[in-house]
């Protein structure tokens, strides 16, 4: 399915190939910009898996009406519509079944992503290195974390951080420095920085304030 304005070829791969192609003008469906049959991010090639049967017989509707109608000099637009709805209405309920899957294969992406960054926070890690340990691009990563969680996964990495940052603050006797280098940070400085920034207010402060040292 190729929308308007799209430059595309048709390759025939061998002499087996069928291939039926029709043009749509003035096409608007539902909740969709005119003359679009597919979202951006859709693929543009769709399996039709049980629907294929439905999907030939309107083409060979198409086929048998046209010569049919062209034998007896009868106008077929009228006709044609009718199969055409029917064809673009078997179509629709594809997609829509490929977008509910597509989003459910998001959110699975996106509670395996948390539970890898939930697991390595505390390491060395950046986009690069989880985009490389789980497989798949940094642009995908970011964009179905972020769709998932509401913010970046490197954010998220941050987050997690200062959170046990928090809790050993209030829980050990360790340094700011020791803190610092548990938590991912090698720059005691920069992790301070972090921290303030987060929670408002410097790590030390942050112990006092729940000590009440």
């Amino acid at each position: 399915m190729i929308n308007s304005d799209v430059l595309h070829n048709t390759l025939e791969d061998d002499n087996n190939t069928v291939a039926y192609i029709i043009g749509i003008k003035n096409l608007q469906i539902k909740n969709m910009e005119k003359n679009k049959l597919v979202d951006a991010e859709q693929m543009p090639v769709i399996s039709t898996l049980k629907t294929f049967p439905k999907i030939a017989y309107c083409f060979s509707l198409f086929e048998e009406l046209t010569l049919l109608n062209a034998k007896r000099n009868i106008n077929t637009s009228s006709s044609n519509n009718y199969i055409l709805c029917a064809l673009l209405a078997i179509i629709y309920n594809i997609n829509q079944k490929e977008k509910a899957s597509h989003q459910k294969d998001d959110y699975n992406l996106g509670v395996y992503i948390k539970e890898y960054i939930d697991e390595h926070y505390l390491d060395e890690i950046n986009l690069k290195s989880m985009a490389q340990n789980l497989h798949i691009s940094e642009y995908y990563l970011s964009h179905t974390f972020k769709k998932y969680i509401g913010y970046s996964p490197m954010q998220y990495v941050i987050q997690q951080r200062i959170k046990e940052a928090q809790n050993l603050l209030l829980s050990t006797d360790l340094t700011i420095t020791e803190i610092a280098f548990h938590c991912g940070y090698n720059n005691s400085n920069y992790f301070q920085s972090v921290f303030n920034n987060i929670v408002g207010m410097p790590p030390g402060k942050y112990r006092k304030s729940w000590k009440g040292i």
